[in-house]
């Protein structure tokens, strides 16, 4: 899934430090296009970027139709991609 994920990230329309965050989150996320016990913590490790303009991107992501972090944020996050984007399995 990750693969079929990151490639979405990679189209979207966002400016350069979003995609890089939506990028790092589609790297991990499951088959269903969720990233669990994702952190701001996290995505700083990974990205390089500080607290403050992850959680920015985050927002930013969020307000932009392309994540929803749900009500408990901080847990989870999951990509907000069409059921087009998400390659069938094998029956």
């Amino acid at each position: 899934m990750t693969s079929a994920a990151s490639a979405w990230a990679w189209k979207q329309d966002v400016p350069p430090r979003a995609k890089y965050v939506l990028v790092a989150i589609a790297d991990k996320v499951d088959q269903d296009g969720r990233w669990y016990f994702a952190s701001a913590f996290r995505l700083v490790l990974v990205t390089g970027l500080g607290f403050s303009e992850v959680r920015e991107e985050v927002a930013a992501l969020e307000a932009a139709g392309r994540i929803d972090t749900g009500e408990n944020q901080g847990t989870t996050i999951t990509l907000l991609m069409s059921q087009d984007d998400i390659p069938q399995q094998a029956s």
